[in-house]
């Protein structure tokens, strides 16, 4: 659905059936996450689809830095449209992707340690242009090449359970993108 010829939050963030709120404050804030995540566990008793984000609107980019910045897990935030996607983080998410990290670090490991030789960035939010994104898991080398900037991983990893396949290729399009790989 276009909405005044824009796209609508739900189609910017590639998350169709998301529920969007105003941002009220960090008491309303939680209590709409807490519903929405009963509302998403509850997800395979419904008939209607349910989406594993909350998108959150009217959040200016001094309420996002003092309320947001470090206290909470955002998937993306983008200042100059005052949106905010917040990803639910379920047990089965969060297995998946430290057990992947997990069977990195091992692989790593067992090829003459090159564990010493990454940086694990984890879930460190990367700023670029007008959005605000977290990966799951990241890393980069410990020694970069010549002329590279320490800003960018390497290596994103974003873990599929709450998400849809468009949202996990638009994901991967930023981080390719925006770090000037592609």
């Amino acid at each position: 659905m276009i909405e005044n010829g824009r796209k609508t939050s739900q189609q910017l963030f590639n998350v169709p059936s998301t529920n969007e709120y105003e941002y009220l404050g960090k008491k309303h804030f939680s209590k709409i996450c807490l519903q929405e995540y009963h509302d998403f566990l509850e997800k395979d008793r419904d008939s209607e689809p349910r989406s594993g984000y909350i998108i959150f609107s009217k959040i200016d980019n001094r309420t996002y830095e003092h309320d947001f910045f470090e206290s909470l897990d955002p998937d993306t935030y983008i200042p100059s449209l005052k949106l905010l996607l917040v990803k639910l983080i379920t047990t089965a998410h969060e297995v998946a992707h430290r057990e992947l990290d997990k069977l990195i670090i091992a692989e790593l490991t067992l090829m003459n340690n090159l564990v010493d030789e990454i940086c694990p960035y984890g879930a460190a939010q990367i700023e670029s242009g007008s959005v605000k994104k977290r990966a799951d898991i990241s890393y980069r080398p410990e020694n970069l090449p010549a002329g590279r900037a320490d800003k960018w991983p390497t290596v994103s990893i974003e873990t599929g359970y709450t998400e849809s396949k468009a949202k996990l290729a638009g994901d991967a399009r930023w981080w390719l993108i925006e770090s000037g790989v592609m």
